[in-house]
C-alpha cells in the first residue's frame, strides 16, 4: 500500500520554517554555509607581527566543524644570494568581537615550529632563511596555502572570527612582490570558512 502526504509548507509550532535537523533528518557532514574574503593589495611589515586578514561568520548550528582555507602571497626579496630572515605564518580564531591582539585568539593549527611563532598561536609555517638570485627575486611572489578542520564546540548564533597573522624579523611584503606594487606583480589572496554540521 502506498501513502502520499501532500503539503504546501511545513512550520514549527512557533511558525518558523523547520530545518532538516528539526525534522529528524541526519545532517552531520553537510555544508551549512561558506563565507569568503578576497584580499587584494600589499602589506609590508618591519621586524614585527601583524594581522594580515580576518573573516567572520555567525554559526548556523551548534557543535559545527569549520574548514579554514587561507591563500597568502609571500614576496621574494630584492637581494643577492642567501638571506637570513625569519618568517612566520599563523592562524587563530575567537568568538565575539574581533581584536587587534593575537593573544586574544586560539590557534587553529596543531603544529608549532620552534623557529618562529606568533605568541600562543604558534605557527603553521616558519622559515629560517631563503635563497635569492639577485634583483629579479624582488618580483617573485610565493603562494602559501593552509587548510585545517577544527571543532570549537560553539552554540548556534555565535560570532566566529578567523584571523591570519604574519611576522618577520626584517622587512617583508605580503600579497605583492618586493619591487613593484600590487597592480604589477601580485597574488589574489583569500580566507574561506566552511561551516559543516556536526
Amino acid at each position: 500500500m502506498t501513502s502520499i502526504i501532500k503539503v504546501d509548507t511545513l512550520q514549527k509550532a512557533n511558525g518558523a520554517t523547520p530545518t532538516a535537523a528539526d525534522l529528524g533528518i541526519n545532517t552531520t557532514g553537510t555544508v551549512l554555509q561558506v563565507v569568503q574574503s578576497v584580499i587584494t593589495g600589499k602589506i609590508t611589515i618591519n621586524n614585527s607581527t601583524a594581522k594580515w586578514g580576518e573573516l567572520s561568520l555567525t554559526t548556523k548550528e551548534s557543535n559545527s566543524s569549520f574548514l579554514v582555507e587561507v591563500i597568502i602571497g609571500v614576496a621574494g626579496q630584492n637581494h643577492t644570494g642567501n638571506l637570513d630572515r625569519d618568517l612566520v605564518l599563523a592562524c587563530g580564531y575567537k568568538t565575539g568581537s574581533i581584536s587587534s591582539s593575537h593573544s586574544d585568539y586560539s590557534s587553529v593549527s596543531t603544529q608549532s615550529f620552534s623557529r618562529e611563532s606568533v605568541g600562543s598561536l604558534g605557527s603553521w609555517y616558519a622559515e629560517d632563511a631563503s635563497v635569492h638570485a639577485g634583483v629579479y627575486s624582488g618580483y617573485m611572489i610565493r603562494p602559501f596555502t593552509f587548510k585545517r578542520l577544527f571543532s570549537p564546540s560553539l552554540s548556534s548564533g555565535t560570532n566566529l572570527n578567523v584571523s591570519q597573522w604574519v611576522g618577520s624579523d626584517g622587512i617583508q611584503d605580503f600579497g605583492a612582490s618586493d619591487l613593484p606594487g600590487y597592480s604589477d606583480s601580485g597574488l589574489e589572496q583569500s580566507i574561506t570558512i566552511t561551516e559543516i554540521a556536526g
